[in-house]
């Protein structure tokens, strides 16, 4: 038994030491943000990294809005019926952000900050790490 507690013990510390190790991040910036214009659409709800990142953009004074919640549509009839619908970006910038947690706060991620207006992307950010980790990374790339 108190063999099986130390293998159980040592396995277990040697794939915290293998996860944490693994931490890898690539962050490239194409562009800087403009600090009177500190509008991003966001996704929906507040689990995991999407959440640490939404609440660290709040704090640091960003109005969000929620991605797609400001769709329009126009309907006209003139020859034939005609339905058009559209996207209104009220916002600057837009994130998009793809991420699954492995074990604890360890995240895979992917980050893509757009610039609407200019319609290019001005972040991008991926690897795998810890969210305090990641969202301390994607605070300094946004204050820049």
């Amino acid at each position: 038994m108190k063999q099986l507690i130390m293998t159980f013990a040592l396995g277990l510390g040697g794939m915290t030491l293998m996860l944490s190790g693994c931490a890898t991040s690539d962050l490239n910036t194409y562009g800087s943000f403009q600090p009177a214009e500190k509008t991003v659409a966001v996704p929906s709800g507040g689990e995991g990294l999407t959440g640490n990142i939404k609440e660290m953009l709040h704090q640091e004074g960003w109005n969000l809005v929620i991605q797609d919640a400001r769709k329009g549509m126009e309907i006209s009839w003139e020859d034939k019926l005609t339905v058009e619908q559209y996207a209104k970006h009220p916002t600057r910038y837009k994130m998009i952000i793809d991420s699954y947690r492995i074990i604890g706060s360890l995240y895979q991620y992917d980050v893509s900050v757009i610039d609407l207006r200019e319609g290019r992307e001005v972040l991008t950010m991926s690897g795998t790490g810890t969210a305090d980790k990641i969202v301390s990374e994607f605070r300094k790339a946004v204050s820049q």
